[in-house]
């Protein structure tokens, strides 16, 4: 990117027609209001440039740096065993929270929303051990603070708006849990 301009986004407000226009071209399915993150940029090439959805931002960023640097970033893995944990683990994070967090953010009464959480708490315990044996798996070590080990990795910044979205949005959103 020739420039990249860092866009703010308040995910409680439905007035940023930016954002909005780029979620509804990422995802012209959806009805829902967007929630999700936007690169707005340009190209040497002077292209208009909006990556929205934080993992393809954080992909699409990656990239360039190699590109630019010549050199991985030091939050990829080396090994192609780690890969596909990090692969693993990010699919479970989606597939098993986001859905939940959904469901939490879109109940409409009381016995949904208990029942959405109820899940989540399932679906916390099936990370929680995905992540104690990616420890035994990966590094023999449990003083390790992160999925790979020492180092914060993908594996962490491609769960982080999961994670970030239930700390933060659904207790907004959410305020009598």
């Amino acid at each position: 990117l020739k420039m990249v301009e860092r866009k703010l986004v308040d995910i409680f407000s439905k007035n940023d027609v930016t954002f909005i226009n780029s979620y509804y071209k990422a995802y012209p399915s959806k009805i829902q209001r967007p929630a999700i993150p936007l690169l707005v940029g340009s190209l040497p090439e002077n292209e208009h440039v909006s990556i929205a959805e934080s993992s393809l931002i954080m992909e699409y960023l990656m990239e360039e740096m190699e590109l630019k640097t010549g050199s991985k970033s030091s939050l990829e893995p080396s090994s192609a065993f780690a890969k596909s944990q990090v692969g693993i683990f990010v699919h479970a994070v989606n597939r098993e929270i986001f859905p939940c967090i959904n469901s939490i953010l879109n109940s409409s009464n009381l016995e949904r929303l208990e029942k959405a959480v109820d899940r989540l708490m399932e679906a916390l315990g099936c990370i929680e051990t995905m992540l104690k044996r990616s420890q035994m798996e990966i590094d023999d070590s449990s003083t390790n603070k992160y999925f790979l080990g020492s180092n914060f990795s993908l594996a962490e910044a491609k769960a982080a708006p999961c994670f970030q979205r239930l700390l933060l949005v659904v207790p907004k959103l959410r305020p009598e849990l």
